[in-house]
């Protein structure tokens, strides 16, 4: 009996104090909710006194404690939470607050617009990419005409009877610029002489121009550079194009792109490309052509495999 006794007036003094304490400080805990809703110590919280200077911050499991001053009001706030006062006139010990968050976002999009002509930063050979935009802005037929806006490449005559036409790229010959289609070295031959007029403008993604240390990487063929051409792809956001052209040469030209899916895994991509000029131009009437007579048709159907371990480019 007299330990009961004993233990009850332990517990009121116990009791006693703590009341007692809590009149000189405040103390308490403040957490924020995860994902989940469950509630978790937030560090680094600032509890101040309401209308003064006093204050502390939480530590790592949210815990404070705060000397009283005058006033019964204090202050809750963190970075990205709604600030909370709090009377503690009728509040038990230790306090435990929760801060809500004053933003809730599902999703950020951000969207940026980069120039039409840029230098990749990530390589190591500085070279220079022509997008979609600067091929729209130069209005190419077909390849030869794509460098008109740009100072990087030139593009002259070889011979004004047949119209065909050679790149210099640092003031040599083109038999010294390596060509490439999507990195496939290619217009070797009869083909350095008129294949740039055999690639579409409208066919084209991108083209990727690099002078003189390509050569290191790439092979003798690429002394004085590298252009390589990147082709519209069946994977990309544009599904279908029709182009048709004419001028007052009598000149005509249609270009036209369909993409689809064939399976989940495989897609494939057609592009056509026709172009014809039979009337004979003669301005100056000198019985010599002012523009060679050219009929070209051009199909190209390229397919792609994406499987989980293995992938696949065919055309």
């Amino acid at each position: 009996m007299k330990r009961i006794l004993t233990l009850l007036l332990l517990w009121f003094s116990a009791q006693h104090i703590i009341k007692a304490q809590s009149k000189d400080f405040v103390y308490g805990y403040v957490y924020e909710l995860n994902e989940k809703g469950d509630s978790i110590p937030l560090q680094g919280a600032a509890v101040i006194w309401l209308n003064s200077q006093v204050g502390t911050t939480t530590d790592e499991s949210g815990y404070f404690s705060l000397n009283k001053v005058q006033g019964n009001q204090i202050a809750i706030s963190f970075v990205g939470f709604k600030t909370d006062t709090i009377s503690i006139e009728n509040v038990d010990f230790p306090l435990r607050h929760v801060l809500k968050s004053t933003i809730s976002i599902d999703a950020v999009t951000v969207k940026a617009d980069r120039t039409n002509t840029f230098i990749q930063q990530l390589n190591p050979i500085q070279t220079v990419v022509l997008t979609s935009g600067e091929l729209t802005r130069a209005a190419c037929c077909n390849l030869s005409e794509s460098f008109e806006t740009n100072a990087s490449v030139d593009v002259s005559y070889s011979d004004a009877i047949t119209g065909a036409k050679q790149i210099q790229l640092l003031g040599l010959a083109g038999i010294y610029t390596q060509m490439q289609y999507e990195n496939i070295p290619t217009m070797r031959g009869l083909a350095s002489t008129f294949g740039l007029s055999y690639v579409p403008g409208p066919w084209m993604e991108s083209i990727q121009v690099s002078k003189g240390t390509a050569s290191v990487s790439n092979g003798y063929e690429s002394i004085t550079g590298q252009i390589n051409i990147e082709y519209k792809k069946p994977w990309a956001e544009e599904k279908s194009y029709l182009n048709l052209y004419t001028n007052s040469l009598g000149m005509a030209e249609l270009n036209a792109n369909y993409a689809f899916d064939v399976t989940p895994t495989v897609s494939s991509m057609v592009l056509v490309h026709g172009s014809m000029l039979s009337n004979r131009v003669d301005h100056n009437h000198d019985q010599f052509l002012d523009h060679p007579l050219t009929q070209q048709y051009h199909l190209f159907n390229r397919w792609k495999y994406q499987g989980k371990k293995w992938e696949s480019q065919v055309g």
